[in-house]
Parts: structure tokens; sequence; C-alpha cells
């Protein structure tokens, strides 16, 4: 047994994962999150405690000169808020986990984080820019003389498009992030070993650029007799156009040019390139730990970027303003519930209110693009997550209100349902998985009806698959919903929802409580598979779910990791026959591997 998943922030931070800069912050009471690993039944944490240093040889010795959160009695060990000494700008701290594991005590890898900037009113520098320039990539570059010999040197940096950070012509990393829901979003950068004594060369490439394109430096020097050195983005820096060396001094200078008058803020550890941000289809994109911090930071930005009335900027917003809005409403709440943070509720809480009182208005002008079936079936969406985030934040009025709105919108939905045509098209399909998996109303004939003629081109979206799949399954359609899965694997860019609604539906692993420290597992096995196996990796471990029919009916092998617990719902025999009927029955597992069979 080990303790593993050592985060800052939702992010990895064990030291030895990084072989170059450590994760940076910009929250001065950020979160610890840790997980255990190993086989073992019933296997749970008694107690555990965080020690925050300010050095790794204090860690070492088992110093928390920052904080000793002391023994903690509980078992939850996701988004562990610190409670120590306040936190110092640009500085590099070391923590580590200690738990006691029944009568075994295990200690955890030490992690590290990287303080941004926290305090500053503002950054001691602009944007910088090329006026007059368009080229494909541009080449900011400034010239440093190191006088002495170095403690640490450290670096922020942030552009308007996706760039590369190097000192004497060594790459030193990149961002994929540029404009739109990200912000300006600055990395950290240690460039300590990267200096030498004497010249140096600083150069960002910034690609895909424009006449607005930007970069925005500021690099921190401090020496070892105790002075110190500050370099940021101003008028010393040149820039050239993609013809110019970038270990050469570029063609062309320019005076500083300001972009923004936003302040950057810390990119989250992981950098996904052009992985879709609140756009309709991320509805349901919540399962990739990898992409926590990710998400979380986006969620922010995007929020930051709201108008006075509730709305959102256009971006991705394909679908619609309903169908924007249920997934921003309903990714925040999965976020939570996957990863445990209820900061996320918390800072987001008063914009996701705007969020759908803007999207009440548009859905009640029923003369306007949203005032049909389908816009009412989203704002439902939209009431019910709202109501789910208020009872998670204790705001049990506001709970109460946004489950009258709920309401009211269902019966306004039955009525605009009854007195439409009959159904006959795709969006007709969509509308009516929404009131199947949310209990809107009664529609499971009329839509197992628009499926069996529709098929495969009921799926008109993303997110239109993923409910229409849930919806099948929440009618006892699960056979249907295999077919129409194995359709979809020969449409691009569905992979990610084909395993978000295999996580969810064929395995079955969905969170009982924030953070997976409890999950339901409810498989849906199906007559046209023999078996059928998936892992999912949750901040509190790794579940799985494993099933293969059998000459008299099925087994079924599920997994829970140490510290957290299931509740595992078996299903009958005749659902392997495409019959419905409910689970067969419930089980309460604590850790371990678990077999049931079925006859």
């Amino acid at each position: 047994m080990r303790i593993t998943g050592l985060r800052c922030e939702l992010s990895p931070a064990e030291a030895e994962a990084f072989s170059g800069s450590p994760y940076c912050i910009d929250n001065g009471s950020p979160c610890f999150s840790f997980a255990l690993d190993g086989a073992g039944s019933d296997v749970s944490v008694r107690y555990y405690k965080i020690l925050v240093s300010s050095s790794f040889g204090l860690l070492a010795d088992n110093n928390g000169d920052m904080w000793d959160s002391g023994l903690i009695y509980s078992s939850d060990t996701s988004c562990i808020k610190y409670g120590g000494k306040p936190l110092s700008d640009k500085t590099t701290y070391y923590f580590r986990a200690f738990a006691m594991v029944g009568r075994t005590a295990l200690k955890s890898r030490i992690g590290v984080f990287h303080t941004g900037i926290l305090h500053a009113p503002v950054w001691r520098c602009g944007f910088i820019g090329a006026p007059g320039l368009t080229n494909e990539k541009l080449y900011f570059s400034r010239e440093i003389t190191i006088i002495k010999r170095l403690r640490h040197a450290y670096a922020y940096a942030a552009a308007t498009a996706p760039y590369e950070l190097s000192v004497n012509g060594k790459k030193l990393g990149k961002s994929e992030d540029g404009t739109g829901y990200v912000g300006f979003r600055y990395k950290f950068f240690d460039l300590t070993a990267a200096l030498s004594d004497g010249a140096n060369r600083i150069t960002s490439c910034a690609g895909g650029a424009e006449e607005r394109t930007g970069f925005i430096f500021h690099l921190d020097i401090e020496y070892e007799d105790g002075s110190a050195q500050i370099v940021v983005s101003d008028g010393k820096w040149l820039v050239s156009g993609s013809g110019g060396d970038s270990d050469g001094v570029p063609a062309e200078v320019f005076r500083p040019v300001s972009l923004t008058g936003a302040k950057p803020k810390a990119a989250p550890r992981t950098d996904p390139g052009n992985h879709p941000l609140f756009a309709p289809e991320s509805f349901s994109l919540c399962r990739d730990i990898d992409l926590a911090s990710y998400y979380a930071a986006s969620l922010s930005d995007l929020l930051d970027l709201q108008r006075p009335d509730g709305s959102l900027p256009p971006g991705n917003n394909s679908g619609g303003v309903p169908e924007q809005g249920a997934a921003v409403l309903a990714f925040s709440y999965k976020h939570y519930m996957t990863f445990g943070n209820i900061k996320t509720l918390e800072d987001g809480y008063s914009g996701m209110q705007k969020l759908y009182g803007y999207v009440k208005n548009v859905t009640e002008q029923r003369d306007g693009p949203y005032g049909d079936p389908l816009g009412l079936a989203y704002g439902a969406v939209c009431a019910v997550y709202m109501k789910r985030i208020s009872e998670a934040l204790g705001q049990n009025g506001k709970a109460e209100y946004y489950g009258k709105e709920y309401g009211a919108i269902c019966g306004e939905l039955r009525e605009a349902l009854m007195a439409k045509d009959e159904p006959d098209s795709p969006r007709d399909c969509t509308c009516y998985a929404l009131c199947a998996v949310y209990g809107m109303c009664e529609v499971s004939e009329k839509f197992a009806a628009l499926i069996k003629r529709f098929g495969a081109d009921a799926i008109e979206s993303p997110l239109a698959f993923y409910h229409i799949l849930s919806a099948l399954c929440v009618t006892g359609r699960s056979d249907a919903a295999y077919r129409l899965l194995e359709e979809s694997d020969r449409r691009d860019g569905y992979q990610p929802y084909r395993y978000e609604w295999m996580a969810s539906y064929a395995a079955g692993i969905n969170p009982a409580e924030a953070g997976y420290r409890s999950a339901n597992i409810t498989p849906r096995p199906d007559a046209s598979l023999e078996s059928f196996s998936l892992d999912y990796e949750s901040i509190s471990g790794i579940f799985g779910v494993k099933w293969n029919k059998t000459d008299n009916g099925f087994a079924l092998t599920v997994t829970v990791p140490p510290n957290a617990s299931a509740t595992v719902s078996v299903p009958g025999r005749t659902l392997l026959r495409s019959e419905k009927q409910k689970p067969a029955a419930s089980f309460e597992c604590r850790s371990g591997t678990h077999t049931f069979s079925v006859i």
C-alpha cells in the first residue's frame, strides 16, 4: 500500500515527475489531494496530515515550517485546503502527505508547487506587439547580462497566440493557449539552470501571428549576495518576422503595445492544445483527471468574460444560448462531483445565476429562436443544475427557487409538446432524450418511435449523441444504445463522448459523493456483447468494472480503490435478453475486488 496521486490544485505535483518548472498557482489558499494504491479489502485512511515547507531540506526532515496540519481524523483526502502561514509571491514550496491506514503508516513522495503573482496589484510590465507585422511567426527577443552568481531566476510569460520560450537557442517550454476562453494565462519557467554568466538571449516565438499578437514577460533574478534584477517586456525588446533568426538579432524595433488591461492569471499545468472549451459538446467531458485544473481555469476565464446581461461570449456556441448555458452549468456541477473542489462553485456561483437568468429570458420569448420545445428542455436542464449547485453550496432557499423553476418549465414544455405536430426531426429526438434523462415528462413511446425511424441519423451532434444513448438506457433500451454506439464509431470527434457514455452507462460508474469518495455502480450488460471491461481513474483511485456472459447467465467483477466505497447494483439476467427490468439486487462494497454471478 502506498500514497499516490499527489496533487496541488488538482494538478499532479510529485517533484520526481517534473523535469522542468514545477506547477505554478496564483491561489494563496491552494488545495491538496492524494489517493491510495495497493491491494486489500476494506482499506481506508484513519487519519492523515499534510506538511508544507519552504525548502526541500526542511521537508525531508519532516519540518512543516509553513504548515503542519496536525492529525486530521477523516478519510476524505481530496481538496484539502491549505491552512498555514501566508504564502509569498514567486516562491517554490514543498509538501508531503502522511496517512495511517489500519496499522500501517504511509508517507508520500515530496510534492512541489510554485506561487506566481499572488498579491501584486498589477504586473510591472505590459504586452508588447509588432505593429504592421502579420508574419506567420514573430520572434520577440531581448539580451540580458548575468553579472554575479545566481541564486534563482524565475520567469512568467504569456502571449495572445501559441508561443515557445527559449534561452540561448534552447527551447524551455511552450503554450498552446492563445486567445479565447483561456484568456491570458501565464506560465512559470525556472531559468536558473538555463542562464549562464555574461550575455544571454531570451527569445519567444509566437505562432499564428497577426497584427494584434502580443507577448508579456516578467523575470525575477536573485543573486547569491541578495541583490536582485528584474527584466520585463518593455521597449528594450526587439521583434522580427518569420524570416528572422531566433538566435540572432531580429530586424525591427518597436515600442511596447498594451493589448489588454487584464492581468494574466496562472495557466493550468495540463496543456491540451485544441481541446474544446465549453462548447455545448463539452457538457459531459468531466472525467479526464489530466484536464481537471485546465477545465477549472477555463470556467473561471469564461465567467470573467460574461456580459452584464448574463450572456457569454459566442466562442464555440454553435448550439445556441440554452444549449451553451446547459453545458456550462452541467459541467460546473459535474466538475465538482468528479473532483470535490467546492471552490469552483463558490467562485462562479454569481455568474452562474446570471447565466441562468439570461437563458430563462431567451426561452420565454415564444416567438424567438429558442422558444421551441428543445429550448425549453435545455432551460429545464439549467434549472436542474442550478438546484444541485445551490444545494452543494448550502443555498437552500435558492435551491428551492430553482426547483420551482424546473417544475414550471416542465409544465410549459408539456403544453408545448402537446400543441406540437407529431415529432419529425432529429432535433425532436434530442428534445425527447433530454425529457427522458431528466424526468421532465413521459415521452418513452414517441422517443422509441423516433429512434426506430431515424436510427443513427437521430444524432445531430456529440451532445445529442450522449443524451440519446443515455435516454435509451433510462427507457430500458440499452440494446439500441449499443447499436448506435457501434454506428457512431465511424464519426470523427466522437471518441471522448463515447468514453463518457461507456463509463457512465455501460460500466455505470458515477460519483455518489463529491470526489468519488463513494460511487454508484450500475453496469448495463447487453446480449450483443460477450464481455466488457472499463477502468476509470478517479481522484480517489481506480474503479473497475468487468462483466462477461456465461452458460447460465453472466459474471460481474467490480474493483473499488482503497479508501473508497461503492453501491453496486447487479442487473438481472433478463437484461441480457434486452428486456426492461430493475436491478436484481444492490450491495454496499468497501475497497477491494468483488465478484457477482447471475444465473
